[in-house]
């Protein structure tokens, strides 16, 4: 053994340092005991002082100075001089039946919000499996712990745990900017479970274009209004003038100096966004095709909707934008025109509620930072418990 060290050192109060030695890998050894004269006895309260057992065992504490640190704890159990009831010593820094101390489940702890389980093994030198299960006991403690939210305007999106196979869908309160739930599928009646729990509380929901959602929120919230998300929106006509942008494009053989080619940036960037040169090459650009110009025109009509429209006219705004839509004669636009009536009153519902899906997106990329630290998840339930801890 080596020199002993003061217990101010180890900065556990309750625990008083015996010896230190270093073990043959470096690690440091810490004999420790508590520094408890007696206890109250759980069963009659009356106060003893007699020791009926000594036990000894290794706990696990957070390193020092880079070196792991064990601890070669003596814990007593106390007899009751009144009662003769037998129980253990109480440590604060050591809870009963655990091998490390409470700092080092603490941080663990903190480390596997945002980390990966693996990684934060490997940093502490510590088993997978016994990290997995601080996460999950202490995960699942605090995620219950939460107060059940009751929100006012809730987002709904999908997002890919395995692309082209499975899609979860998560569940935001647009207001608080956190993550309610995440539901393992994207499938009507699982969604629509969900929603039945906000039934009292939602006055809007935010959704893209989807028709599954859309009719599991008809199902399951019949008193909330329905808002297509603006970016959704949005990004449907900026699809179909960039569809209408290679169908120009492919009429154009042989010259790759031609203008049109790489003209997508130029073309889905908003007006007030280009600078002088960049808004020159727009007009070379729209000179190239009248349905070119259109397709362009249409996705500006659209934003100036979203920017200037009212609730008390955008609904008949939109009926214009789509009647012109339809008389373009474009087929892109066309399909883009029926698409806009299948939910007509949804967008509208926009200038009603001023709610979109950015929060949600916002979230959902966080989603996916957490599955490529992970390179990916085998179980869901340990999934939605990184999702839950880290939002």
């Amino acid at each position: 053994m080596q020199v002993q060290h003061t217990s101010s050192w180890l900065e556990l109060p309750d625990l008083r340092v015996l010896q230190v030695a270093t073990a043959s890998d470096g690690t440091l050894v810490v004999a420790v005991e508590g520094v408890a004269t007696g206890a109250k006895c759980p069963k009659c309260s009356s106060w003893t002082n007699r020791v009926h057992q000594r036990r000894q065992q290794w706990v696990d504490d957070l390193p020092y100075n880079d070196r792991p640190r064990r601890l070669w704890l003596t814990r007593r159990r106390w007899r009751c001089g009144c009662c003769n009831h037998v129980f253990a010593e109480e440590l604060a820094s050591v809870a009963r039946y655990r091998r490390m101390t409470v700092r080092l489940e603490e941080a663990l702890f903190r480390r596997l919000r945002k980390r990966p389980t693996k990684a934060v093994a490997e940093e502490f030198r510590l088993g997978e499996g016994r990290v997995q299960r601080i996460l999950e006991r202490r995960g699942d403690q605090e995620v219950q712990a939460r107060p059940q939210h009751q929100p006012k305007f809730l987002g709904i999106d999908e997002f890919a745990a395995k692309r082209g196979q499975i899609y979860n869908t998560v569940f935001v309160d647009l207001e608080e900017h956190n993550i309610l739930e995440v539901v393992e599928t994207r499938e009507k009646k699982p969604v629509r479970a969900q929603l039945s729990r906000y039934e009292k509380s939602v006055k809007a929901v935010c959704i893209d274009l989807n028709e599954a959602f859309r009719q599991a929120v008809l199902k399951a919230l019949p008193e909330a209004a329905i808002v297509a998300d603006k970016f959704h929106v949005i990004r449907l006509a900026n699809w179909a003038l960039n569809a209408v942008r290679k169908r120009v494009r492919s009429q154009i053989k042989g010259d790759r100096k031609h203008p049109i080619f790489r003209s997508r940036r130029v073309l889905l960037r908003n007006y007030e966004d280009l600078n002088q040169g960049q808004r020159e090459r727009l007009t070379q650009l729209l000179a190239l095709s009248p349905e070119l110009r259109t397709a362009y025109a249409a996705k500006e009509r659209l934003r100036r909707w979203y920017k200037t429209s009212t609730t008390e006219n955008s609904y008949r705004r939109l009926d214009q934008l789509i009647g012109w839509l339809m008389t373009s004669k474009v087929p892109e636009l066309m399909a883009l025109a029926s698409t806009f009536r299948h939910w007509q009153r949804e967008l509208t519902n926009y200038h009603h509620f001023r709610i979109s899906n950015s929060i949600t997106e916002g979230l959902n990329n966080k989603i996916k930072v957490i599955k490529r630290q992970a390179y990916g998840f085998r179980s869901f339930t340990n999934f939605r418990r990184k999702i839950l801890l880290a939002a």
